[in-house]
């Protein structure tokens, strides 16, 4: 077997594991700006049409091998991967594609990714529903340096302990980055963590 058959067979593997609806719903909601879905079509119009691949292929403007493992960079694929294979290319990252480096929430599995490393597992999703708004509105807006609090507001206005509560068991066993409150009582941030290589 040649080099080129190794790194062909290694591409459609990553597509193939990329191209179900699941994970097709996944990348058109999360990781397209809102003018490149309205660009693209509804997501029934264009999965069926071209799959995940076929989504980012139209969304990015890219060829249909950088699309496919730009997508498994998304949905995890460690950044020294990532970097491999584009040089497989011959390419270089773009400047969308290489950007500052973010975690990735994983909804499904309440599981929150760093170049593909799990860094976080919320294992009773259901009885921790402040944690888990907290990484569903940093990856609704890919990952912002500060959100406001996502939290329900009660009656009284922000809920300071409620929202400081949420913080505190979200850093709990939490790895590789934090989360802290903004300082003024209506927001939170996340950062790499001190010493982490990610944050050079």
């Amino acid at each position: 077997m040649t080099g080129v058959d190794d790194w062909r067979i290694e591409f459609l593997t990553h597509e193939r594991r990329v191209q179900n609806i699941h994970l097709g719903w996944k990348i058109y909601q999360d990781f397209l700006t809102e003018e490149e879905r309205i660009a693209v079509g509804t997501f029934d119009e264009v999965f069926p049409a071209g799959g995940t691949v076929g989504i980012w292929m139209q969304a990015k403007q890219v060829s249909r091998w950088r699309a496919i493992i730009e997508v498994a960079r998304c949905l995890g694929l460690p950044e020294a991967g990532y970097e491999r294979l584009l040089n497989r290319l011959g390419e270089q990252s773009s400047a969308i594609s290489r950007g500052r480096r973010t975690p990735v929430w994983v909804k499904e599995s309440s599981t929150l990714l760093l170049d593909g490393e799990v860094i976080k597992q919320i294992r009773r999703p259901n009885q921790a529903r402040n944690q888990i708004r907290i990484p569903d509105a940093f990856q609704e807006e890919s990952w912002p340096d500060r959100i406001d609090d996502p939290l329900p507001r009660p009656a009284t206005g922000v809920d300071s302990r409620q929202l400081g509560e949420a913080v505190r068991r979200l850093k709990q066993g939490l790895q590789r980055i934090t989360f802290r409150r903004d300082g003024s009582g209506e927001g939170v941030c996340w950062e790499f963590a001190p010493g982490d290589p990610a944050a050079k």
